[in-house]
C-alpha cells in the first residue's frame, strides 16, 4: 500500500476567507485532517476556521499538545502524536495537520515534522503556508511591516525584558507574539522605552469580538490569548484629533465611537485622539472623578510622543464659539512648534448653498417623510454668537427643499413656540424629534425627551401632538458623518 503523504497547512490569522486557495484544495481531498488542542480540552480554533473548506465526511484526529515547559512531559506528547499520524500515513491516507497562521512559524507543526522524520525519514511532507497573524494584523491597521532599508524583528512574547529590550534596540519595526503571557513587562518595557504610543495591540483578530488598540497602553490587564503587538520605531508625525462640545451622558460615547471607527479606517496611518472642547463639561467630568485632558495638555502629549501635524475636526454644527476657540488653539499650537495645524470646518462650515445642499441631502436621505400630516424636528442648541444665524438660514432652505423636515433652537429662533405655530398652520398632527447635535447627550435625554414639564417632548405633547423621540446623535449616522470626514480630509490635505 503506497503510504500517504502529510501536509502542514497554515488556516491564517482567524478569518476562513484568509486561508489560500491551495489550503482549500488540499483540505478538500484529504482522507484525515489533524487538529492540535491543548490536552485540557479538545477544542481547536484551527479546527473551527477550517471548517468552511472541509468535506462532512473528513476523517478528524485530535492531537493533544501540553501547555507545559517540562521537556520530558512535551517530549513524550511528540512522540505520541508522530506515533498517531505515522499510523494513518501507513494506512494510506493523506492526512492534513492543521495550524493557526503559517506552519512554520511558532507552530506545533515544527515539532511533530522533526519528531515524525526522526521516526520515518522518507516521509513525505508537504507545507502550505499561511497568512501570520502579523502580517493580517498590519493588513488590517494599515500600517506598513517595513520599508525601504528598515528592518522587521519577530519576537516572542516570553522573552525576558532584558530580551525585549535588546531585540527592540536593533529593531526598526518590531512584532510581539503571544502578548498575553508576559504583558505587564512587555508594556513597562515599551513605555520605557518610549514606544508605547507608537504601539497597535491587536487581539482575536478576524474572530469575533475583534479588538484593534492603536495605544497599548489602552490595553486591559490580561489581554486575549490571541494578541499581538505592533511596534513601530518611527512615531506617526500625524495626528487627527476629534474635537466634540463633550457630555457626561452614556448615551452620548455612541456617537464618537463610530465616528473614531470611520477615522481609523480611513487614515490608518494617523494617530487618532480625541478632546472634549467644552472647558464646562471637562470641569464638570474632573469633579466626578475622571481624568480629562485639556487641549493644551493633548498638544504637549502630541509634541512629545513626536507629532509635528495635527488635524482637529471640529464636530460641532456651527462655527460658534467652540469652532473659534478651536481655530485659537491651532494657532496657539503653529507658535509652540508644531509644523502645522489645520482645524476641519463644523457640519454647516458655511451659509452657502453648496454647505446648506449636503446637509439638507443628508436629512432628506436619512430621515424620509411618513406622511402629509408628519414633520420632522431637528433640535439645535442654538447661540448667542453671530453664526446662529446657520440655524435660520438651513430652517429656511429645508422649509423650500425637504419641506418636512424643520428646524428648532433651543436658544433664540426658530424656537419651539414658532415651529408649533407653523406646525398648526400646515395642518400638522405628528412630530419625529431628532437632535440637530454631534451627540445624543443630556440635552436630548432632558430638554429633548424628558419627563419635565418644559422638555420639547412634554410640550408638544401637550399641544395634542403625537410624538416620537429619537435619541441618536448625528455623528450616529453616516449621511451626516460623512459630511465631517470630508472636511477631515481638506484639513489632511492642508497638512502635506
Amino acid at each position: 500500500m503506497k503510504r500517504g503523504t502529510l501536509y502542514g497547512v497554515g488556516v491564517g490569522p482567524g478569518d476562513p476567507e484568509l486561508m489560500t486557495i491551495k489550503a482549500a484544495r488540499v483540505l478538500g481531498d484529504a482522507d484525515v485532517v489533524l487538529a492540535a488542542s491543548s490536552t485540557k480540552n479538545d477544542y481547536s480554533t484551527a479546527l473551527d476556521i477550517a471548517r468552511p473548506h472541509m468535506r462532512e465526511d473528513t476523517q478528524v484526529v485530535r492531537l493533544g499538545f501540553p501547555m507545559t515547559r517540562d521537556s520530558e512531559v512535551l517530549q513524550a506528547a511528540w512522540d505520541e502524536n508522530a506515533r498517531l499520524t505515522d499510523e494513518l500515513l501507513t494506512a494510506g491516507k493523506n492526512a492534513v495537520f492543521l495550524t493557526l497562521g503559517d506552519p512554520l512559524t511558532y507552530s506545533t507543526f515544527g515539532y511533530l515534522l522533526r519528531t515524525l522524520l526522526d521516526r520515518v525519514p522518507d516521509t513525505r511532507i508537504e507545507v502550505v503556508p499561511g497568512i501570520t497573524s502579523y502580517q493580517a494584523a498590519a493588513a488590517k491597521v494599515g500600517a506598513p511591516l517595513c520599508e525601504s532599508g528598515e528592518n522587521l524583528v519577530v519576537i516572542p512574547g516570553v522573552c525576558s525584558p532584558d530580551e525585549l529590550r535588546a531585540s527592540l534596540d536593533a529593531a526598526d519595526n518590531a512584532v510581539i507574539l503571544k502578548t498575553y503571557r508576559n504583558f505587564d513587562a512587555i508594556r513597562d518595557t515599551l513605555e520605557e522605552l518610549r514606544l508605547a504610543e507608537n504601539t497597535v495591540l491587536v487581539s482575536r483578530l478576524g474572530m469575533d469580538e475583534e479588538s484593534i488598540l492603536m495605544d497599548i497602553k489602552d490595553a486591559p490587564a490580561k489581554p486575549h490569548y490571541f494578541s499581538l503587538a505592533l511596534v513601530k520605531k518611527e512615531p506617526m508625525n500625524k495626528a487627527i484629533v476629534l474635537a466634540a462640545y463633550g457630555s457626561r451622558h452614556i448615551r452620548a460615547a455612541a456617537a464618537m465611537e463610530n465616528m473614531c471607527k470611520r477615522v481609523r479606517e480611513l487614515w490608518p496611518d494617523m494617530r487618532l485622539e480625541t478632546i472634549v472642547a467644552s472647558h464646562h463639561i471637562r470641569v464638570r467630568l474632573e469633579e466626578e472623578g475622571e481624568d480629562v485632558e485639556s487641549m493644551e495638555e493633548l498638544f504637549d502629549r502630541l509634541r512629545t510622543g513626536g507629532v509635528s501635524r495635527v488635524a482637529i475636526q471640529s464636530l460641532h454644527v456651527i462655527p460658534g464659539g467652540g469652532f473659534d476657540t478651536l481655530r485659537h488653539r491651532a494657532r496657539q499650537a503653529m507658535k509652540q512648534g508644531f509644523e502645522r495645524v489645520e482645524v476641519g470646518d463644523p457640519l454647516l462650515g458655511a451659509e452657502t448653498d453648496d454647505e446648506l445642499e449636503r446637509v439638507a441631502d443628508a436629512i432628506r436621505t436619512q430621515f424620509a417623510p411618513e406622511a402629509d400630516n408628519h414633520a420632522l424636528l431637528l433640535m439645535g442648541h442654538g447661540s448667542r454668537h453671530h453664526s446662529h444665524s446657520y440655524y435660520e438660514r438651513l430652517d429656511g432652505y429645508l422649509r423650500e427643499h425637504v419641506p418636512h423636515a424643520h428646524i428648532g433652537a433651543m436658544k433664540l429662533e426658530p424656537s419651539l413656540d414658532t415651529v408649533i405655530a407653523r406646525f398648526r398652520t400646515l395642518g400638522i398632527t405628528s412630530v419625529t424629534l431628532q437632535p440637530l447635535m454631534f451627540a445624543a447627550g443630556y440635552h436630548v435625554a432632558e430638554d429633548m425627551s424628558g419627563n419635565s414639564t418644559d422638555s420639547w417632548q412634554t410640550r408638544l405633547e401637550a399641544e395634542g401632538f403625537t410624538v416620537t423621540s429619537v435619541k441618536r446623535g448625528l455623528g450616529q449616522y453616516d449621511a451626516f458623518a460623512n459630511i465631517w470626514l470630508d472636511h477631515l480630509a481638506d484639513a489632511i490635505r492642508f497638512l502635506g
